[in-house]
Formats: structure tokens, C-alpha cells, sequence
């Protein structure tokens, strides 16, 4: 039987996932972010890879037939410079992207934030380019609302410190509407004051909630204690989505199918392992895996969430060596929820992976995590 997005929304008795199947999909010098298109009449796979000299955007099929570099000829772009970490509005319609400054670095990837710009083009690619943020900023993960009306994305705002070591960072709301050029215009800014540690956005849950990914301990260091939360884009309250020790290291909170419409939560998380055994010496990867929990911060069961992924074990067919930290991130669902698209990273570099996914009944949901705040 082949499950629909809306069937699994009707019935949150689907709520045990297995992989059944896992296929390599794409190598090659791949980073920064991927994302499979949730509207089904562009079922695409955007990517980053190196090429040559530099980093750049494409678009595949996911039968990997179809591939094709969007940026590399695209006129009104810094030349000689890097370009990714893309992401398709709901309908298809427009992509948003990262291109570096002019002068910039080009072996920095897509996605570290450095020299970095958001830049908004139509799909096909007919009038744009347009670049939407100003000169003297760094940025990360530009991500559209449900509605494709809302375009957020992760700005620079002060230096790092002992405090916070990756800096600090807030999160731009605007407003998105279609046209030649589009306009694109500022509702919120929500700066994080003590939690200045946040570094990433993450998936939507629906159209006024998104997750981010934000440090709020002083006690370890940022890049050691990441958690989970939602923020309400409106109002600046904010919600853990996940409960764990400090130690452990979560982000890249994914939601398939349209938003609102699944039950579960799918994030990476180092959970797995203690404090010490995170990171390999000398390695700068994270050990991780990808889990899942109810998408409204509920425990699924008693040792909820519940790991999809086992990149760092030994026999698994996603396992690359007994020394070697491998971080493994959900990156996105074919419009059913039946394939996830997958990023299996090491410090040589990643790689895609296509994983069939059964969806059966039998969990409880638990306790609701209700710790939060608001954003001042």
C-alpha cells in the first residue's frame, strides 16, 4: 500500500518508521545544503558541488536523470566566486540561494555564513537573479514559509566571543511576493540576546512556527550543546523541541510532506555518544544520526526519539570506518514520505543517499516538552 502525505495526516497511528532500503544517490565534492521540493509537480533535488574552481548550484531528478548546473552560466552573479545551498518555494516557482561576495573566498563552502549573500531567482530561470541582502552582512540557510509568502533567513550581527564561539546571529522575517523583480521586504527581526548561540534555521512546522537551531546553556561550549526549538515567527515565543543531556549535539529539524501534515520530526543528533566521543581527534565532524519524535516536541516512547540512522556503526551499509566521525542529516521527502533524501558527511567530504522508508503503527505518544521562553 502506498501512503499519502494526507492519509499519514489523518491518522498519527503511523508512527513507527523503518529504512527498508539505502541507495548512494550522488558523490563528488557535494556541501552545504539539500532539498527535495515538496511540491509534487517539481519533484527536484537541489545540491551544492564543487566545480573546478569553486562551488555551485544544481537541480537533478530524483531518478538522477535531468542534471544541470543553475549557476554556473547565470548572468548577475559575482564571478570566480562559490554558490549553493539552494531551496525551492512551495510552488515550485522561485529558488533562493547562496552566492559569495565579490572578492570572496571561493573555497568556502555554501552554508558556513561567511561573505555570503541571499539571492532569489525565478524557476525556470527566465528574469532573475536578485540579490537581497546588503553588502556588508554574512548569512545562512534562506528558507521559505509553507505559503511561500515569508522568506526568513540567519544573519550576522556581532563577533564571536568567549561566550559564543560561532558568534551572534538573528533571524530575518520577510515578506515574499511574486513578480519581475519580486519583492522582498522586512516584517520581524528577532535578535536572541542571551541565546546568541543560535546559528542555523531549520524546517517549518507550519506557517507561523519554524525550528531553529540555538546554543541557551552557558555551561559548554556553543558548538557542544546545540538543542531544538520552535519559534512562533509572530510573537518571539520559542519552545524546546527535544529534552536531552547538554552534551549531545542536535540540528537540521526536518518535516515532510506539506507542513503541518506530518507527525513526526526527523533532526541529527550526537545524542548517541558522550561529550568526549562526539568528535574524533583531529577531526572537525560530529559524530550523528538522524532520529524522530512527534513534530510537536512529544515524546514518541520511553527512550523517544527513536534513531533512523546508524552511519557510525559498524555493518551498516552507510558506515565508512571505525575512526572516522560521520555526521548524517535528513535533508528532505519525496512528496509521499515514502524517500528521504539524506547527507552522509565526513571531514573528506559528502555524499547523498536515497532511503525507502515503511511507516507502521504501534507507538504511544508521551509527555509534551513545554520548557521555552520568549525572544526579546
Amino acid at each position: 500500500m502506498k501512503l499519502t502525505a494526507s492519509f499519514l495526516f489523518a491518522s498519527l497511528a503511523w508512527s513507527q518508521i523503518t529504512v527498508t532500503a539505502k541507495t548512494q544517490f550522488l558523490s563528488d565534492g557535494l556541501t552545504g545544503q539539500v532539498g527535495w521540493s515538496t511540491w509534487g509537480a517539481n519533484d527536484k533535488i537541489l545540491y551544492s558541488k564543487w566545480a573546478t574552481d569553486r562551488y555551485e548550484l544544481y537541480v537533478i531528478n530524483p531518478d538522477g536523470t535531468g542534471g544541470a548546473c543553475i549557476t554556473c552560466a547565470m548572468a548577475g552573479l559575482p564571478a570566480n566566486v562559490s554558490r549553493g545551498a539552494g531551496t525551492f518555494s512551495p510552488d515550485g516557482a522561485w529558488i533562493t540561494f547562496l552566492a559569495q561576495k565579490v572578492g570572496g573566498d571561493p573555497t568556502k563552502k555554501p552554508g558556513n555564513g561567511t561573505d555570503y549573500d541571499v539571492w532569489v531567482t525565478d524557476w525556470p530561470v527566465v528574469n532573475g537573479p536578485w540579490k537581497q541582502t546588503p553588502a556588508t552582512t554574512a548569512t545562512l540557510w534562506p528558507n521559505w514559509s509553507p505559503g511561500g509568502r515569508m522568506l526568513l533567513w540567519t544573519q550576522f550581527y556581532a563577533a564571536e566571543d568567549g561566550t559564543h564561539p560561532l558568534g551572534y546571529w538573528t533571524i530575518k522575517i520577510n515578506s515574499f511576493t511574486a513578480g519581475n523583480p519580486p519583492t522582498v521586504s522586512l516584517l520581524t527581526l528577532w535578535e536572541f540576546g542571551a541565546y546568541g548561540g543560535l546559528y542555523e534555521l531549520g524546517d517549518w512546522l507550519n506557517s507561523t512556527h519554524v525550528s531553529i537551531m540555538a546554543n541557551a546553556t552557558a555551561t559548554l561550549p556553543s558548538y557542544h550543546a546545540f538543542d531544538l526549538y520552535d519559534l512562533d515567527v509572530a510573537t518571539g515565543d520559542f519552545a524546546i523541541l527535544n529534552n536531552h543531556a547538554e552534551n549531545a549535539w542536535d540540528e537540521f529539524a526536518r518535516f515532510p510532506f506539506t507542513a503541518g501534515a506530518s507527525p513526526f520530526m526527523f533532526f541529527t543528533s550526537s545524542r548517541a555518544y558522550s561529550h568526549a566521543d562526539i568528535f574524533i581527534s583531529p577531526q572537525i565532524t560530529p559524530r550523528g544520526d538522524v532520529y524522530y519524535q512527534d513534530r510537536r516536541g512529544y515524546t514518541v516512547t520511553a527512550d523517544s526519539p527513536r534513531r533512523l540512522t546508524w552511519c557510525n556503526v559498524a555493518g551498516d551499509s552507510m558506515y565508512v570506518g571505525a575512526n572516522v566521525a560521520t555526521f548524517c542529516t535528513a535533508d528532505g521527502f519525496s512528496p509521499d514520505g515514502t524517500k528521504m533524501l539524506a547527507t552522509r558527511q565526513t571531514d573528506s567530504g559528502r555524499d547523498l543517499w536515497i532511503l525507502t522508508l515503511k511507516w507502521t503503527a504501534g507507538l504511544r505518544l508521551g509527555a509534551r516538552i513545554t520548557s521555552g521562553g520568549r525572544i526579546q
